[in-house]
């Protein structure tokens, strides 16, 4: 497993399904451009990025819809810089923006993660889960994301707490991990 920082909570995840086989390579909540929403947000340094130095990108997970993870510049410029469109990788909680990025981002594939649902993704297992907690936020529908081969698991959030509220959904990622 290897993973590569590109700030904030931004990285590339690349993981062999099995011992033998190639690498897979996952973008997470690219916010690689100066672009922002709201006075409290900004990039210092600003950041730049060429798409060519980018390993080869099979999929591309945004975890919630906040800009600071889905960040249209980024996403319109990978698609347009990148030699091969990754698959879209989003949980059940963005079904709303699955129109509006498949217009925007030409030939698209989405794969959609339900909470608590493993799905092959090139080998490797993704699930998906929600922290339900008692107390409304504005971070109710951030996913985090379980990546699984045959050897090695890989836990990441983004902006998400561990779901220790909720009993049931606790003991599924505990299982899973």
């Amino acid at each position: 497993m290897d993973i590569l920082a590109l700030g904030h909570s931004a990285y590339i995840l690349s993981m062999a399904p099995d011992r033998d086989g190639e690498p897979v390579s996952i973008l997470v909540d690219p916010w690689l451009s100066d672009f922002a929403v709201g006075d409290l947000m900004g990039r210092f340094p600003r950041l730049r990025f060429d798409a060519a130095e980018l390993p080869e990108i099979h999929g591309l997970y945004l975890s919630h819809s906040h800009t600071d993870h889905l960040d249209p510049e980024s996403l319109l410029r990978l698609w347009k810089d990148l030699p091969r469109h990754p698959v879209l990788i989003l949980p059940s909680s963005m079904l709303y923006l699955e129109s509006l990025l498949t217009k925007s981002l030409p030939g698209a594939e989405v794969l959609v993660l339900e909470s608590e649902r493993p799905v092959d993704f090139r080998g490797l297992e993704l699930t998906g889960f929600f922290n339900p907690e008692p107390a409304p936020s504005n971070e109710d529908d951030v996913m985090l994301l379980v990546v699984a081969s045959d050897r090695e698991i890989f836990l990441g959030e983004a902006d998400a707490l561990l779901p220790m509220a909720d009993a049931e959904t606790r003991v599924a990622l505990t299982e899973t991990l």
